[in-house]
């Protein structure tokens, strides 16, 4: 009971409250003193209710530039996204533009070469991990004994021959021995080349006689003995020349022309004219 005559009450203050602030708005001319009073009572709460008003106001505009600005950021890593890949994409085809052209650039130096083209499809088999495989076989006229040349130089002797692909011995093999000699008019030097067994690491000239004519800087290229191999296919650059171990025969470290680890591409070379 008592709680609704409170209320009642409040009601009331309420309702005359009310009519009070609107006479004054209304006619506030005739009654000054309600207008003052009504004014100084309101102000707070005006001021109150404005300053909610711009809280609110400059929150929704907050949340508004938070939601374009995360919009615009997503739409913005979405496009760095694609450009990243584009520029991949147009990196591996300069890539394999280049390799082509020089590719091209080696089968117009060496015409007296007949090439066949090939793709790397596997690289590091086997349990010395010194051989890859490449596309071509028996049916596009690959042979056993034959030599894989890069778009610089020798990479490899073909080792295994299937239908439509071959595997081929690296040249940085221990297990690959071929004749090689000094591109050196006055030269007559000439020995075996084998691998050290690291990709990219220096051949080694072996069988070379003391008094052999061979200096830093000569050019290696294979020498055809034995009409086992073609004569002529470009090894290496000599950069050191030492003793065996009974100071009796000359040994050159030749660095490889052929960039093993990076080897994608090659030629099997079918014959020399």
């Amino acid at each position: 009971m008592i709680m609704r005559k409170k209320s009642f009450v409040f009601i009331i203050i309420l309702l005359v409250a009310v009519s009070c602030m609107s006479l004054a708005i209304s006619q506030r001319l005739r009654f000054p003193l309600l207008n003052r009073v009504v004014t100084a009572v309101m102000t707070p709460f005006t001021s109150t209710v404005v300053f909610l008003s711009d809280t609110v106001s400059e929150w929704r505009n907050d949340w508004q530039t938070k939601n374009s600005l995360e919009k615009e950021n997503a739409e913005l890593k979405a496009q760095l996204t694609m450009l990243q890949h584009a520029q991949t994409k147009i990196t591996a085809l300069e890539t394999e533009n280049e390799s082509l052209s020089k590719m091209l650039g080696y089968k117009e130096k060496y015409k007296e070469q007949k090439l066949l083209a090939t793709k790397v499809l596997a690289a590091n088999i086997g349990a010395l991990r010194d051989t890859m495989i490449i596309d071509k076989g028996t049916e596009d006229g690959v042979a056993s004994g034959m030599l894989v040349v890069s778009s610089t130089g020798l990479a490899g002797i073909i080792e295994e021959v299937y239908p439509t692909t071959s595997k081929f011995t690296l040249v940085t093999s221990p297990r690959v021995k071929i004749g090689a000699k000094v591109l050196r008019t006055e030269s007559q030097a000439v020995g075996v080349i084998t691998g050290r067994g690291f990709k990219d690491a220096d051949l080694k000239m072996e069988y070379l006689a003391r008094e052999a004519d061979i200096v830093k800087g000569d050019t290696i290229v294979t020498s055809g003995v034995g009409e086992r191999y073609p004569t002529g296919i470009l090894i290496g650059h000599v950069d050191e020349i030492t003793f065996d171990d009974m100071g009796l025969l000359k040994i050159a470290s030749v660095e490889s022309v052929t960039k093993i680890a990076t080897l994608e591409r090659a030629f099997v070379v079918l014959d020399v004219k």
